[in-house]
């Protein structure tokens, strides 16, 4: 009882962050985690910014043609990338980086159990044990938040709101644009409701801490001429014919759905138990607000609820994908954690433990169900090395030639292990791409060839990696553009994989 009683007194913070990391980092050690199309993309981007010493003014490309979310992302991951030589797991690591500080604001501003839902349900372990570029809006939102308390906004407060607003376009611009309307309306019924005064000081804060994320685009833009202003205002005026536009109500549906990912445990693999303790979660939850009406002591902060709502009515009429909603997972945190900080006692417990034993079932279902499927599933690390490994194996040594079919048409992942490696001491191929004669695809590779001083050498032996297709027709098309002599040697890596060695004509 007296450790119990440490440990919540002293030690609660340091035990909950230690938890959460060795929880998520084991699941994602040495390289268990997805590596396809976007990782690899990014991390040629990084690769190239880090051994060429070029600044990155945008970042990866959005959805509309022509236009960038800002480079953000890149200059986040670029010191992992630097301090392991590139290896991708760094990508991943910090993002549960990002897990533990989001952990620590949460209980500083929201209390205990708030930074409990962010240590153990199951949204930050999905976010946190792989690299996405929209991962990081979370923890902008919950400084959105967090600086939102102050009943009186301050020049820190409104300074802080917008340089995260800004910074979330370089993030997930579909959700950040929302915020051009939220904030100011948050800002207008506040100076309204409480007769504050706007200075100078106040207004210049906000505007300079908005502007100083997108001085890279500004420089960018400048210099290419205006290249993205001119694709969004053809966006507008030419949307999409072929766009798919979700109804309201499932876009709700889809969102919310999302959302209970962050606040609900979960005993994965386990139905049943899983249907109990999400049924208990409900129960104690509608108790909770039952004592919240009867008290009407807990405070909401209802302006929080713009931040769903009119998103949520944006995508309906705009576009609309799941991640999008990620943005929103710390309100619906927050609005739980307030909602289980009324229920007495004893349910508090049992529903903590709840929530702490989700981590336990995740880890448990990675070792014993999980972990043989990433290591074999076509879209993860563990695949693609072991595939370059047996080429290695195979080629004795003699200079050969490495082409790959993935469904994502780009072999994004292959090139950037090909370069790592190489910039780590291994021997490059001859070509390495999608298809022979290819290269401008990465725009990237020309600069890093050169940084690698690559030879001109005739391959002795071709290699292909072919991962399963989702469109049969895709992957006859694509050995049609092949050209070699014949296949002396093939072998299945896997259920997903098949690997062939060939000989040049």
């Amino acid at each position: 009882m007296k450790i119990i009683n440490l440990i919540k007194k002293h030690y609660f913070l340091p035990t909950l962050l230690i938890f959460s990391f060795v929880a998520k980092f084991i699941t994602v050690f040495p390289n268990t985690f997805s590596f396809n199309f976007d990782q690899g993309k990014d991390s040629l981007a990084i690769l190239h910014m880090l051994k060429t010493f070029s600044l990155k003014f945008i970042g990866p490309w959005t959805s509309i043609s022509g236009l960038y979310f800002g480079p953000a992302w890149y200059y986040l991951l670029a010191p992992g990338y630097l301090l392991t030589n590139g290896n991708p797991l760094s990508a991943v690591v910090t993002m549960i980086i990002l897990n533990l500080i989001t952990i620590y604001l949460a209980y500083k501003y929201f209390g205990k159990i708030t930074a409990v839902f962010f240590a153990t349900t199951p949204l930050w372990a999905i976010i946190s044990t792989s690299a996405w570029n929209p991962f990081p809006m979370p923890l902008l939102m919950l400084i959105i938040l967090i600086n939102l308390r102050n009943e009186k906004l301050k020049s820190k407060n409104i300074a802080m709101i917008m340089l995260s607003a800004s910074l979330s376009f370089h993030f997930s611009s579909a959700y950040a644009f929302f915020y051009l309307l939220i904030i100011p309306l948050i800002i207008i019924y506040r100076i309204l409701r409480f007769k504050q005064k706007i200075d100078l000081k106040f207004i210049s804060a906000g505007i300079i801490a908005f502007i100083i994320p997108f001085i890279p685009q500004l420089l960018f833009e400048v210099k290419n001429h205006f290249v993205e202003t001119k694709a969004i205002i053809n966006y507008l005026q030419h949307p999409p014919e072929n766009q798919f536009i979700i109804p309201f109500s499932q876009v709700v549906k889809s969102g919310l759905s999302e959302m209970t990912l962050a606040f609900l445990p979960e005993a994965i693999n386990f139905l049943v138990l899983n249907k109990i303790l999400h049924l208990l979660s409900f129960l104690f939850l509608a108790i909770a607000i039952y004592y919240v009406i009867k008290n009407k002591k807990e405070k909401f902060n209802w302006e929080y609820l713009l931040f769903i709502i009119i998103p949520l009515i944006g995508f309906s009429k705009l576009h609309f994908n799941i991640w999008y909603v990620y943005a929103m997972a710390p309100i619906f945190v927050i609005f739980v954690g307030k909602l289980v900080k009324n229920l007495p006692k004893f349910m508090q417990i049992i529903f903590i433990l709840m929530l702490f034993i989700t981590p336990v079932f995740q880890v448990y279902h990675y070792f014993n169900f999980a972990k043989n499927d990433i290591q074999h599933g076509r879209q993860a690390l563990p695949i693609k090395e072991k595939a370059i490994t047996k080429i290695r194996q195979l080629s004795q040594g003699k200079a050969f030639a490495s082409y790959h079919y993935v469904p994502d048409i780009y072999d994004f992942s292959y090139n950037y292990l090909y370069l790592w490696q190489a910039f780590n001491g291994q021997k490059l191929p001859t070509e390495f791409a999608y298809e022979p004669g290819k290269i401008d695809y990465i725009p990237e590779k020309l600069e890093l060839l050169a940084a690698l001083k690559q030879t001109n050498q005739k391959p002795e032996y071709i290699f292909y990696i072919v991962e399963s297709p989702e469109n049969p027709d895709f992957l006859r098309d694509w050995w049609n553009h092949q050209n070699y002599k014949e296949i002396i040697y093939e072998e299945k890596l896997s259920e997903t994989v098949m690997l062939y060695q060939a000989l040049p004509k």
